[in-house]
């Protein structure tokens, strides 16, 4: 049985070949920018300081995940890079009859009224952290001036959208992001720089581990896999009834998976598939995950279409590779974001000191699955 949960997945939509756009606020992008600002800039005037030279989370390579207390307490960061500009907004937020209203107090109120929210913001913070040691581990760069065309492409792509509604350029990103023009593209450069860095450190970490290039079909009975399988010996095409009948989110594709690794997101169809020579087809897999709170079953066929075995090269030696395969591919969030997500809870030590109230909807909370990706 598999069951398939997202560990902390902090960004829902997938990233594009240069990055994506920057995200719009009330997701995990922009809007959780500003409220980082807010918590992690209380009681401050300046800019955080730079990150400490002592790790923040240790490094374990390949044990399991167990929390442990960190040496420092550093500044809060949002997207890789945050702490490289001016905080958007000052220590006073508003006054009432000259009583201020401060980031201290905003932050406070956010974990009591939106501790969904709070939780969520935290391991933003915990995987913007992570994603940058990983780029100084590794070596992984974009350069500024792929940075730049992404931003102007994305502010072009504003400024259309700005006309078409009849609006200012101040006006539309003040409505859809809630921030004026001015502190959107200041933010602009550092949310998409975060963003291409984690399509390249995943990509990167891919190419160092074995993987599987596979199609998959899930279909809601155990039953109707085994029918899958029959037409598949009569020699039907695999792709072809993956868009016919798969409710994965591949069906489009023909079931077309990114390269599968041994990350242990889903240890079961990860196992089966590894079994697997190139051309050959699983028996029915159960997979179980959670909707609504509740266990959804539903069965798994995968194929397997050829092994990439793991490569002992730098990241320079295969940096146009995968600048191509982006462009071709872009990375997805469920499985890959979410896999690397999993490795790098096995690697870090992670302390947690919050946990919101019961019930309470979050982000580490929500399933991705045999459905793929979710939106925010």
């Amino acid at each position: 049985m598999t069951t398939i949960v997202a560990a902390a997945v902090a960004v829902a939509a997938p990233v594009g070949a240069a990055g994506g756009s920057a995200m719009r606020a009330g997701g995990s992008g922009l809007g959780v920018v500003v409220l980082a600002l807010c918590a992690g800039c209380a009681g401050t005037e300046s800019a955080p300081a730079p990150l400490p030279a002592a790790p923040v989370f240790a490094p374990t390579p390949g044990a399991p995940f167990a929390p442990r207390l960190a040496a420092t307490a550093p500044p809060a960061m949002g997207p890789f890079g945050l702490d490289e500009i001016d905080p958007l907004a000052p220590d006073t937020l508003a006054t009432i009859d000259g009583v201020p209203i401060t980031k201290r107090e905003v932050a406070d109120f956010l974990f009591v009224d939106q501790p969904a929210a709070a939780r969520r913001l935290i391991e933003d913070l915990v995987l913007a952290r992570i994603l940058r040691k990983e780029v100084e581990r590794t070596g992984v760069f974009v350069s500024e001036e792929a940075v730049a065309a992404r931003v102007a492409s994305d502010r072009a792509m504003r400024v259309k959208a700005a006309s078409a509604a009849g609006l200012s350029l101040d006006d539309y990103t003040r409505a859809e992001f809630g921030v004026s023009a001015a502190s959107y593209e200041r933010l602009a450069p550092v949310l998409v720089r975060s963003r291409m860095l984690r399509a390249r450190v995943v990509r990167y970490a891919q190419v160092l581990e074995d993987r599987a290039e596979a199609r998959i079909i899930v279909v809601e009975s155990r039953e109707h896999a085994e029918r899958v399988i029959e037409q598949l010996a009569q020699g039907a095409d695999f792709a072809t009834i993956a868009r016919q009948a798969s409710i994965h989110a591949t069906h489009r594709d023909g079931g077309l998976l990114p390269p599968v690794a041994r990350w242990g997101i889903e240890p079961d169809l990860e196992a089966e598939l590894f079994k697997l020579v190139p051309g050959s087809v699983s028996a029915p897999i159960r997979v179980e995950r959670l909707k609504n709170g509740q266990p959804d079953v539903s069965w798994a066929v995968l194929k397997c279409l050829r092994f990439r075995p793991a490569r002992d090269v730098s990241y320079s030696d295969v940096r146009d590779e995968i600048e191509r395969e982006l462009e071709s591919r872009p990375l997805q969030t469920s499985p890959e974001w979410a896999g690397w997500i999993a490795k790098m809870q096995r690697r870090y030590r992670i302390d947690r000191f919050y946990e919101p109230r019961p019930g309470a909807r979050t982000t580490a909370d929500t399933e991705i699955g045999a459905g793929g990706s979710r939106a925010p």
